[in-house]
């Protein structure tokens, strides 16, 4: 059995909840501890359920809440070691702080889980997208990756539930109020995943990999819509010819709980 649950997804805030009946772990802090507590009970945890944090690379909204959380709960973070220098030499953690150091490609065991990390392309010192396996089922979260390749792919594959960035509506980022250098960030291969671009990789997953629950993730709240990368998502696996009530697919919201997915 996995539950997979968003406690807080978009440009202001990050974290997601992956559990079974061994253990809790959350992918990122980047929102308050009060938030995540609180966030927790409505699914029925306390934090200190939590097994493990899984940290994704080091940009602020998605690591805010890690000092404060992990001084009041004995919680290991698990990233690589770039991402674990910088938290240290910055000040984001407590001095006492447990760390697991994650190499990509290298699998290992949390929360009754088998994690595997894999390299996703970010403008950060490194960015890992997760796949979480228990029994003959996985899940598998991708934020923040401006392209995905065939390593990417290849951690998708045989999922039952992809949770992926659709991060902005082209048309709403180039007319928007961002001056061209942050544009050009976001459009880089180094940077985020279009509603389009998103949205090619869903149909696939679901034509190609039998995927049949999809997670649309890190929405942007300037440039872009939960009902634009529905869309666009839903448009281009129709083009597939897939019904409609073969699969599901949701925006994860911004700032509540979203419902629980199963896998079992």
């Amino acid at each position: 059995m996995i539950r997979f649950a968003t406690l807080a997804s978009g440009s202001s805030g990050n974290c997601t909840a992956v559990w079974n009946e061994e253990g809790l772990l959350l992918i990122d802090l980047g929102i308050s501890c009060r938030r995540i507590v609180n966030s927790l009970g409505e699914l029925g945890f306390s934090a200190s359920d939590v097994s493990s944090v899984l940290v994704t690379h080091e940009h602020i909204d998605h690591i805010s809440g890690l000092k404060v959380f992990c001084s009041h709960y004995d919680t290991e973070l698990c990233c690589t070691r770039s991402t674990m220098l910088y938290l240290g030499d910055n000040g984001m953690v407590q001095p006492f702080q447990k760390f697991r150091e994650i190499t990509h490609g290298e699998a290992f065991s949390a929360g009754g889980f088998t994690v595997r990390p894999f390299p996703t392309s970010h403008d950060s010192r490194t960015c890992t997208g997760f796949r979480l396996e228990r029994g003959g089922s996985a899940v598998a979260v991708l934020t923040d990756v401006g392209r995905i390749d065939d390593g990417i792919r290849e951690n998708l594959r045989g999922c039952g539930i992809v949770a992926i960035e659709s991060n902005y509506d082209e048309l709403m980022l180039k007319n928007g109020v961002y001056p061209p250098s942050l544009k050009a960030r976001i459009m880089s291969p180094q940077g985020h995943l279009s509603n389009s671009e998103c949205a090619r990789e869903v149909a696939r997953l679901v034509a190609e990999e039998d995927v049949r629950q999809i997670v649309l993730m890190h929405l942007s709240d300037k440039n872009n819509t939960p009902r634009m990368a529905l869309v666009s998502s839903v448009a281009a696996i129709e083009d597939e010819g897939i019904q409609e009530d073969s699969y599901r697919i949701l925006a994860a919201p911004r700032n509540d709980v979203s419902e629980v997915l199963s896998l079992d």
